[in-house]
Formats: C-alpha cells, sequence, structure tokens
C-alpha cells in the first residue's frame, strides 16, 4: 500500500499532520469497526494498515526534518547542556 492510498482511505492529505491522521483514523475505526452493527472488518483492517503506514511516514520525516537543525552533540547547542546538580 503507498502513501497516496492511505491518505485517500483516511480521507487526509499528503499535508496533513499526526494529529489529522489520528483524528481521521479514529473516526473511521469508530464506524468500521467490527464489533459495530454497522461494521466491517476487511475496511477496518485496511485502515489500520493505512493509519500505522502513514504514522510511520509521517514521524520518520519529523526525525529528519528536527536531525537537520540540531546542532552536532559536539558542538554548542541543547545536547551540549549537562545538568550539574547546583
Amino acid at each position: 500500500m503507498n502513501e497516496q492510498r492511505c491518505n485517500a482511505l483516511l480521507g487526509v492529505s499528503e499535508a496533513s499532520t499526526v494529529d489529522d491522521i489520528r483524528r481521521a483514523y479514529r473516526k473511521l475505526a469508530l464506524k468500521l469497526h467490527p464489533d459495530k452493527a454497522s461494521g466491517n472488518e476487511e475496511k477496518f483492517k485496511q485502515i489500520t494498515e493505512a493509519y500505522q503506514l502513514l504514522l510511520d511516514i509521517r514521524n520518520g520525516r519529523q526525525k529528519r526534518e528536527k536531525s537537520r537543525g540540531k546542532p552536532s552533540q559536539h558542538g554548542h547547542g541543547a545536547a551540549s547542556k549537562v545538568y550539574r546538580g547546583h
């Protein structure tokens, strides 16, 4: 399953945030859950897989973006500030 298909299944755009994806998934999960009378097990499995893949993709992007703007561990910045117990 590719990213575009996942976006389409959950009804979110490529620019959607992790929170947008979570909201869309929860809304669909409540509607399609197999324990509900109107539930659909196959579609529930599809949206769950799409949700997991999109979260992996988005979280990977966020980590890459953060690491690009972060100073090195040997430079000056948050990584070099150490609690000294004062």
